[in-house]
């Protein structure tokens, strides 16, 4: 969008600065912790950088400002109370419609907390009956599964959170560790198995 920010719309404000949210989502996926200030933050910064940058003016970067022109010390000031006013009016409006977005991660997040607690109760129980050792990861929609199946070898695989209670997936997965397993063993030591 190359228009004079004077000529934008609130709500085209609105949707530049809640722009922020995918990237700080994004950012977040990593910690989880959802900080709505930081968020809003992010927002107001995008409304900023259009106040500043899309103004119709011309702008020469790095060029000294001579300590006479009172009148430019004025501009300044105006421009930077104008901005001031700009973030206070939008802040409030930017908090009420993150929120929802926050809540909503939140959520998000404990669904993926318990399916990830479910996942590796089911699947190192049953790893375990069937005589393998398991290290289960939980992460957003599904479970990270590494399972020693020979003499320094690890397999590592991926079961969705949707299939850990689906009836006979993980009899399937089990068997398959086992097919896997007795391969190796019959190739002997220094088999090799690469992405390619």
């Amino acid at each position: 969008m190359s228009r004079n920010f004077d000529d934008m719309t609130e709500d085209e404000i609105l949707g530049e600065a809640l722009g922020a949210i995918p990237e700080y989502l994004e950012r977040i996926r990593q910690t989880g912790r959802f900080d709505l200030e930081e968020c809003v933050r992010l927002e107001l910064g995008r409304i900023e950088k259009l106040f500043r940058g899309r103004r119709g003016r011309a702008r020469v970067p790095n060029m000294p400002r001579p300590l006479s022109f009172r009148r430019d010390e004025a501009a300044a000031k105006a421009e930077k109370d104008a901005l001031e006013a700009l973030l206070a009016h939008f802040r409030g409006t930017l908090i009420q419609r993150t929120i929802p977005v926050r809540d909503r991660y939140l959520r998000s997040r404990r669904v993926s907390e318990i399916n990830a607690i479910t996942a590796k109760a089911v699947i190192t129980a049953r790893l375990k009956e069937a005589g393998y050792e398991g290290e289960v990861t939980g992460q957003r929609y599904r479970a990270r599964v590494e399972v020693r199946v020979a003499r320094g070898y690890k397999l590592r695989f991926y079961v969705y959170y949707k299939n850990v209670g689906r009836e006979g997936f993980l009899d399937g997965v089990i068997r398959a560790v086992g097919r896997i397993r007795e391969d190796l063993e019959s190739l002997g030591h220094g088999a090799v198995l690469k992405k390619g």
